[in-house]
């Protein structure tokens, strides 16, 4: 599917953020090019290779125990949900060609397990950091402070986009794969 994407120039992110670096946003336009410098293009077979390497080794990981600002914990949720959003996209589209017999069920099952699957582990681990940062900042903040609102605010997006990754990678990859084994066979 990600060779298909890419012969269509589909602009995807690359599977794991290094968030150690991420610097607070402004209120202008920098912060959205920023968003899209992580993207990265997928345009052939020969990227394969790299999208696996960039698999195995992750970025660096963030420090969990750091106080963070509002700024910096917006840019990390954003990028979270920008993900998240580029994998529905992409399970979204795996699964249209699957029900239209486009390819074989190899070629399908293949995909689903060495591709889509690493992108789903990553960004659970991606959240798992960022849950752990807020988690972390939550417990040192008093609930007299202002911080604990937006703090609390951001824990319910994580807890949502954690449900729809919960959902995607357990109930509808699970079924894809399934039904891509019995046709197989």
């Amino acid at each position: 599917m990600f060779r298909r994407l890419g012969q269509q120039n589909y602009r995807a992110e690359s599977p794991s953020v290094d968030l150690s670096g991420v610097a607070p946003s402004s209120d202008s336009d920098p912060q959205s090019s920023e968003l899209d410098n992580s993207s990265t293009r997928i345009s052939s077979e020969s990227d394969d290779a790299s999208m696996k390497n960039s698999i195995k080794h992750n970025s660096q990981p963030i420090s969990e125990h750091r106080i963070v600002e509002k700024p910096e914990i917006a840019m990390i949720i954003a990028n979270i949900c920008k993900k998240l959003n580029t994998i529905v996209n992409l399970i979204h589209e795996f699964s249209t060609d699957a029900l239209g017999l486009r390819e074989s069920a190899d070629d399908l099952l293949d995909e689903l397990r060495t591709k889509i699957r690493p992108y789903l582990i990553n960004l659970d681990i991606d959240m798992l950091s960022v849950e752990a940062v807020l988690r972390y900042n939550i417990d040192r903040s008093n609930i007299n402070e202002t911080r604990i609102d937006w703090l609390l605010t951001y824990t319910k997006y994580q807890k949502e986009m954690r449900r729809v990754l919960n959902e995607l990678a357990n109930s509808v990859c699970d079924d894809l794969e399934d039904s891509l084994d019995l046709r197989r066979r």
